[in-house]
Formats: structure tokens, C-alpha cells, sequence
């Protein structure tokens, strides 16, 4: 197993700043793991390339990646309907009329 250093902190430093920053997460996580293979690859952006869609295929073959990948997604989907079509607001709207104290909104 070969060691980085220092470099091996790069990847996931980045992705938290960047998370921070952008509150874009799965392109800041993608972002951290590129920068992984980047150091992976020496340097050589095609081979880290190269190297990420291998990763991400063999990932896949997995059924039980697969699943959990669908699972996310179709929740991620859901939520964006929901906020979308405006009913987070509107929970909140009836949650603020109904629930009052902090034993209310805990029940």
C-alpha cells in the first residue's frame, strides 16, 4: 500500500470547505474525490479520470450499492417535490399555528 502524507488530508479537506462554502455537497464530495485520484494519478488528470470511472463502475456491479444509490436518489427527488410543490411550507405554516410549546413540538 503506497503513502501520500500530508497529501492523503487534500481530498477530504477540500470537499468540507467546499461543502462549506458552496452548501453544494455531492459536487464538493465529487470535487474531494477527483483531487484523490488526481494524487492517485501523479499528477496526470487523464489517467485520474480514467481511474475515477473505473472506481465508480465497479461500485456499481454491486447490487447492494446499486440499491442504496436508487434509495438516495428517489429521496432526494421526493424531498425536491416537496419543496418544490411549496408543502414544506405549508408544514411549517400548520406546525407554527398548532404546536406552541416544547413538549408539543417533542410529542
Amino acid at each position: 500500500m503506497e503513502h501520500y502524507g500530508l497529501f492523503g488530508v487534500i481530498p477530504p479537506l477540500l470537499a468540507i470547505i467546499l461543502a462549506l462554502v458552496t452548501k453544494e455537497v455531492i459536487i464538493s464530495l465529487t470535487l474531494g474525490i477527483l483531487s484523490g485520484t488526481l494524487i492517485i494519478a501523479h499528477g496526470n488528470p487523464f489517467l485520474a479520470i480514467t481511474i475515477f470511472t473505473d472506481k465508480v463502475a465497479a461500485m456499481t456491479g454491486d447490487s447492494w450499492n446499486v440499491r442504496i444509490l436508487l434509495f438516495c436518489a428517489l429521496l432526494g427527488a421526493f424531498v425536491s417535490m416537496l419543496s418544490k410543490t411549496g408543502a414544506t411550507k405549508a408544514f411549517g405554516l400548520w406546525a407554527s399555528k398548532y404546536l406552541k410549546t416544547k413538549k408539543s413540538v417533542l410529542i
